[in-house]
Parts: C-alpha cells; structure tokens; sequence
C-alpha cells in the first residue's frame, strides 16, 4: 500500500510538472517585411549564415473562413529569375480560424558562387466554410525583394 501511495504521489508530481504548449508571440518590429492579401498577411525577417538564408515569420487568416491544408513554398531566385533554391512549410494543426496567427520558419540553401536576389512565396489552401471543405484548392503567389 505504501508503494502505491509512493507511485500515485510521485506520478501526481511529475505531471503537476508539465506545461502547456505558449505560442510564440507576434511583435511587428521584429518582422520588417510585409505582404496584405485579400486571403492572407504575411510578415516575415530574413537571415543570412553563410551557405543559407533563413526566412521566419507568421500568417494571419484574412479570409472569412478556416483555411485547411495550408502550404507555404518559397523560392529563392537569382538577379535573372532563375531557381536557385526551394522549401516548403506545411501548417499544423490543419485548420486555420479567421485572424488566427501562425509561425513559420523555412531555410534556403544557397548554392555556391550564387547572388540571391528576390524571394517568390507561393501558398495553396482549401477554404472550410458551413458546408465544410472545399475540394477546390486556393492558390496565390508573389515576390519580395531579398
């Protein structure tokens, strides 16, 4: 018996322990860039380390609906316009509320002897009004410069 009061004792202050999950918390300054749709905002800092740029930032749901399946690829290009590089965030959970924000992170390789120039976000999402899911994918692009 004693054990047993030992074991639940001790399980009740392991999990006592634990913590929730915080969301990370928006602050506009330290993302500089910006991009206003009628769907989707983005906000976002890019870094360079050497042989990589990094992009990280959040969206928000402008849409009058939840967004499910969310993807965010983005592409580095050269001055020319070619590809030099390519990654791709998937959100999750999968529903997105109206104004809801989420963060994102994504690193890019940079080849050797290339000179990235601009950014090119493309996003895909499945609208999820009353009648539930659209089976009919929602696409967007655009560029930034670097």
């Amino acid at each position: 018996m004693a054990k047993l009061i030992l074991l639940y004792t001790l399980m009740f202050t392991l999990l006592a322990a634990c913590t929730g999950y915080r969301p990370p918390r928006y602050e506009p300054a330290l993302y500089p860039h910006c991009y206003q749709g009628y769907d989707l905002a983005l906000s976002w800092n890019t870094g360079r380390d050497g042989s990589s740029v990094t992009i990280d930032g959040f969206i928000r749901n402008n849409r009058n609906a939840y967004l499910r399946g969310l993807e965010l690829t983005l592409e580095l290009l050269d001055e020319r316009g070619r590809r030099l590089s390519e990654a791709t965030f998937f959100f999750i959970p999968d529903l997105i509320q109206l104004d809801e924000l989420k963060p994102f992170d994504l690193k890019l390789p940079v080849p050797p002897d290339a000179v990235p120039k601009r950014l090119k976000f493309r996003y895909k999402y499945y609208p999820h009004g009353e009648g539930g899911a659209q089976q009919i994918p929602y696409f967007h692009s655009f560029e930034a410069e670097l």
